[in-house]
């Protein structure tokens, strides 16, 4: 896919999959039925992009730089920043804020985040996910 589309359209398209795949994952779980995806609306792309995108080595798409002095996964959608801004909407709601990141302390009440991290790593572990 990568090899096709400009890696800008590729983060969009990745930020799409990554906010429809947990709603509809969550729906599922909870035996509702799969949300219908609207049709595509006409229109041209914002091709709103940061002055400083740069190549990471963390990453296989560019972000904006300075690159690699944050996880990849946080850096990962900032070269379009819509796009980036809806994803750490999802994670804010669905795991932790990303200015909470840096923060092994950091609790939202319910499960405490070495708790979320050991869940997480079990979950990647059975999916056979390397990250």
């Amino acid at each position: 896919m990568t090899a096709e589309i400009n890696p800008l359209a590729f983060i969009e398209l990745c930020g799409i999959a990554c906010t429809i795949a947990p709603v509809m994952a969550f729906r599922r779980a909870l035996g509702l039925p799969a949300l219908e995806i609207g049709s595509a609306e006409s229109g041209q792309p914002s091709n709103q992009k940061p002055e400083n995108i740069v190549t990471a080595q963390l990453n296989w798409v560019p972000v904006v730089g300075p690159a690699d002095q944050d996880a990849a996964v946080v850096q990962a959608f900032t070269a379009v920043p819509e796009t980036n801004r809806m994803i750490w909407a999802m994670a804010d709601a669905q795991y932790i804020p990303d200015k909470e990141m840096v923060d092994p302390n950091w609790t939202r009440g319910t499960l405490s985040r070495v708790q979320m991290e050991l869940i997480a790593t079990r979950v990647s572990q059975q999916r056979e996910c390397f990250y």
